[in-house]
Parts: structure tokens; C-alpha cells; sequence
């Protein structure tokens, strides 16, 4: 299996968690506050408004400011955003092995184990 069959069956696998546990931490993270300090070089309040609104925290914005164009192209050309690998043989590969194996993905543990399974069957398959 060569380096871009194992990039592809990793992000075929990894990607439904791989968000969720993303979208978990933040959700945890700007549900508190932060403790004002002693160190008056941290902010204390909600991690997100700090990050969002840096002047109510008497210091600059350093977002630099990107062309919306080029986020499109870049999402566009960025193919592990992508919940299949970039090749459709592989992809369809990767399901019938899923299906006739009952692989399932429940947790990001799950992840690892269905992507060590798949990875076997999938050379199994090619080089059988």
C-alpha cells in the first residue's frame, strides 16, 4: 500500500471523529470563564469573546485579513476535508470491505481499531 493509499484510508476513517471531538472541545472550553490573574498579561472571561473581541481586552486584533476567493480555492483543492479518500476506487474499496465486515466507527477509539482492520483487509484485497 503506497504513502497515498494510507493517507486516504486514515482520513476516510478518521474524519466523522475527528470533528466531533473538535466541536466537543470548543463547545467545553467557551462554556466557562477564565479567573482574572495576577499576570496582567491573561485575559480572564470567555475564551471565545477573548479571541473575537482582543480590544475589549486592551490589546490589537492579529487575524490577518484572507481574500474569501482564496479560502474557497483552498477548501476546494484541500481533499482530506473531504469523507472519502481521492480516489474512488479506494472509496468504494473501503465500503464493501467496511460492509462485509460489519467495521463500525463509534468513538475516536473505534477509529484507530476499524482503521488497522481496514488497512489489513484492504492489502489483503489488493495484493491477494
Amino acid at each position: 500500500m503506497c504513502m497515498l493509499q494510507i493517507t486516504a484510508t486514515i482520513s476516510y476513517i478518521m474524519y466523522p471523529t475527528r470533528f466531533e471531538d473538535i466541536d466537543e472541545t470548543v463547545t467545553e472550553r467557551n462554556s466557562h470563564c477564565t479567573r482574572p490573574s495576577k499576570n496582567q498579561n491573561v485575559p480572564s472571561g470567555r475564551p471565545c469573546v477573548v479571541y473575537t473581541m482582543p480590544l475589549l481586552y486592551g490589546t490589537q486584533d492579529y487575524a490577518t485579513n484572507v481574500d474569501p476567493d482564496t479560502i474557497i480555492v483552498c477548501k476546494d483543492e484541500c481533499w482530506l476535508n473531504q469523507n472519502k479518500p481521492s480516489d474512488p476506487e479506494l472509496q468504494e474499496l473501503f465500503q464493501i470491505l467496511m460492509e462485509e465486515n460489519n467495521l463500525e466507527i463509534m468513538s475516536p477509539e473505534d477509529a484507530f481499531k476499524t482503521y488497522k482492520s481496514l488497512r489489513r483487509l484492504a492489502l489483503q484485497a489488493l495484493y491477494a
